[in-house]
């Protein structure tokens, strides 16, 4: 029988195209193979990288002010919907920048979590800010995926047309290539086996749950695989809806975050942004951002965004159970959507992963 651990490296190992093992696999495996293959996977850097973002449907006033990117590589993991781009001039897209405006601070964070800074006008392109993080990193600025609020970044544009400003967080994504892969491993200091729980022969259908003032709908019929994150922002937990120590509860908190789920994947070739972004075009729902992060607090309807995995033989779903933040979130309702709810922040910090969920596929 698979463990949590094993289900976990395998879903991970999907939705990011890149072999992760456990942590017992990785001491198993480090004295067989070359050390500097193997790199110890961030949660948090992971859930920031592959966030899903897209367009939301904003005033004409902000529309013009707002620029969104459309997704340029094989990899559907992130995809946006696109609006047509005003991109400030360049020498070109891999030449330094030409405009004289002063150089700020832009951090990147990568899947290891290793963090780094560049020195550089927001008037750089993309190409060019790759150089600068391939002399930081050694990462070649070919084999390298920038990502920022749940987008990957385009070469052609600058730091400036993406709304980006001095100490934004930028993510790194390494590409597929041909050559031997850097293998991820999860450091068991990362989970937090007392809290994984089994939903899947459970049944909510006569008891109302709650974390804050949204409802909490159980992922029911899935595993959940319980991440480490009491303290991992801070010695404030109210986030979690508690104050020292995490356990199971049924009652809720005023001031916790909210409970949500979201899928890397498509569902008819369509990420959960898009299907969203269009439920709010079709009913003329404007908002006073151009570009969101998006989730749901169903997870049936976060199943249909789910990625597949193989591991053993036998076929599982995976999701990402989060904490949202309420005096960030705008709500769309199912009444509202005409198809689901959904739910929208303006900003990745405000999205907390706290589980993962896999499923067995029918």
């Amino acid at each position: 029988m698979a463990s949590n651990s094993q289900l976990l490296a395998a879903a991970i190992s999907e939705i990011t195209n890149n072999l992760t093992v456990t942590y017992e696999d990785y001491l198993l495996r480090r004295n067989q193979e070359p050390s500097n293959r193997f790199k110890e996977l961030s949660i948090d850097a992971l859930h920031q990288a592959y966030l899903v973002g897209g367009a939301v449907n904003c005033d004409e006033t902000i529309r013009q002010s707002t620029v969104d990117v459309s997704q340029t590589d094989d990899d559907d993991a992130l995809t946006d919907l696109t609006t047509t781009p005003t991109v400030p001039p360049v020498a070109s897209p891999a030449s330094p920048p030409i405009s004289n405006d002063p150089p700020v601070n832009i951090h990147v964070r990568t899947l290891t979590g290793a963090n780094i800074t560049i020195y550089t006008p927001l008037s750089t392109s993309i190409a060019y800010f790759k150089q600068l993080v391939e002399q930081k990193t050694g990462v070649s600025s070919q084999q390298q995926r920038i990502i920022f609020a749940g987008k990957q970044l385009d070469d052609d544009r600058t730091l400036v047309s993406y709304k980006i400003e001095e100490d934004y967080s930028l993510h790194m994504v390494p590409r597929l290539s041909a050559a031997p892969q850097t293998i991820n491993y999860i450091h068991a200091d990362h989970l937090d086996p007392p809290y994984d729980f089994d939903f899947t022969n459970t049944v909510d259908t006569y008891r109302k749950f709650m974390r804050g003032a949204y409802e909490y709908k159980r992922p029911c019929g899935w595993k959940r695989i319980a991440l480490k994150v009491l303290n991992a922002y801070g010695s404030d937990n109210t986030w979690l809806g508690i104050t020292t120590t995490r356990g199971f509860r049924y009652e809720s908190n005023a001031t916790e975050w909210p409970v949500s789920y979201h899928g890397t994947g498509k569902f008819e070739d369509r990420t959960i942004s898009e299907d969203a972004h269009q439920a709010c075009v079709d009913k003329n729902k404007q908002f006073n951002f151009g570009h969101g992060i998006y989730t749901t607090p169903d997870p049936e309807v976060a199943e249909k965004y789910a990625k597949v995995f193989e591991f053993e033989g036998v076929e599982y779903k995976v999701l990402i159970q989060n904490r949202v933040n309420p005096n960030t979130l705008v709500r769309i309702t199912k009444e509202e959507s005409g198809v689901a709810e959904y739910w929208i922040v303006p900003n990745g910090q405000d999205v907390r992963p706290y589980g993962i969920c896999v499923k067995k596929v029918s």
